[in-house]
């Protein structure tokens, strides 16, 4: 279902639920049946959109690797070997095509593909990408690109806070002593104890049509929540905020995005990731590079964020008859790009250290 915007009507916001949900069944149809073209060993989402569409189409007992590209460098660690392997590079759109062709001669420099096993799937191509898609869904047009792209827009907007694999997710559940929840009083304590600590933002987007509510707490300070330490490691300190999103059900995902102008060290004899956190990415890899490197930084600094951030937090919930039950602590990208520590990171996250004092 495409429904038309002009300038005298809008569409209804349940005919624009219904074109989403349309949009979702189509798209994940899409996914689904190209991942079974062929018998790949690998798919590589070009952007996280693409990796939260893996996910939920192949959830488990999945045949093949996913790999994510590094969302700074465009490519993969060096020691991810690929050749004679049969890829997949999947993206949601192809206007010109150079993403592609970026990602594509990037691991067949770096990781040894061989370009004959390398097939492209995108669900929106447009008419003149000059890029060889193997296997379109949509062609379009400047017409009716801007609607397209619209559409999709909403529908990952819709999904809210699914599209956060390359940082840290933190799911738990709000409960509260005296039993029934009351939204509008729940959202009101949780704003009173966010603006303590920073800017309180509350994010009109598509996801209230299912119910969900998202805000943000920004304008945080690195000092306050023990990072001043760590910054040898970058040059700026970028964005500094944490995401929420509050599901009908009241279960609520927190992503702590803290994100600095990372500087990985120039000598890699172990000493300065050892100093940021207990275990080091490069000690499990055979050809540790500037990624892990990066990927090490990232992951430790935003720990011992939220080491901090969360017990003051629920601290404050506690104060006012609230509790958050914290079931998960997930980082999708460095789980996918390092399945080796998937067991580990998950058992660190939600060990008694996660629950600092």
């Amino acid at each position: 279902m495409i429904y038309k915007r002009n300038s005298t009507s809008k569409p209804s916001m349940k005919s624009r639920k219904e074109t989403i949900d349309s949009l979702q069944i189509r798209l994940k149809n899409f996914v689904m049946s190209t991942v079974t073209k062929e018998d790949f060993d690998v798919v590589i989402p070009i952007m996280r959109k693409g990796l939260f569409l893996l996910e939920t189409s192949f959830p488990k007992n999945r045949r093949f690797r996913i790999y994510l590209l590094d969302p700074i460098e465009d490519k993969l660690p060096r020691n991810i070997v690929l050749a004679n392997k049969k890829i997949l590079l999947l993206d949601d759109s192809a206007r010109t095509g150079g993403t592609i062709e970026r990602a594509k001669k990037s691991i067949i420099a770096n990781n040894k593909a061989t370009e004959e096993y390398i097939r492209v799937g995108v669900f929106m191509k447009h008419k003149d990408c000059k890029a060889k898609i193997d296997y379109p869904e949509v062609v379009f047009d400047d017409a009716n690109g801007t609607e397209l792209y619209g559409q999709l827009s909403d529908f990952f907007d819709s999904m809210c806070h699914q599209l956060d694999p390359d940082h840290m997710i933190i799911c738990g559940k709000m409960k509260r002593e005296s039993g029934t929840i009351e939204g509008a009083h729940l959202l009101a304590c949780i704003r009173k104890e966010l603006e303590q600590l920073g800017s309180y933002y509350p994010q009109e987007s598509v996801c209230s049509l299912w119910g969900r509510t998202k805000f943000s707490v920004a304008d945080l300070y690195a000092s306050d929540f023990g990072l001043d330490a760590f910054k040898r490691y970058w040059r700026k300190e970028g964005v500094f905020k944490v995401r929420f999103c509050l599901e009908p059900n009241w279960t609520m995902y927190m992503v702590p995005i803290f994100c600095p102008e990372i500087v990985p060290p120039k000598f890699r004899d172990g000493s300065e990731c050892g100093a940021l956190v207990d275990f080091k990415f490069c000690e499990w890899s055979e050809s540790p590079d500037e990624i892990l490197c990066r990927d090490c930084i990232s992951y430790g600094l935003t720990k011992v964020f939220a080491d901090k951030f969360v017990p003051i937090f629920e601290s404050g919930l506690q104060a006012q008859g609230y509790s958050y039950e914290i079931s998960e602590a997930t980082w999708p990208e460095i789980q996918l790009k390092y399945e080796t520590f998937e067991d580990k990171i998950l058992a660190d996250l939600q060990s008694s250290k996660f629950r600092a004092n």
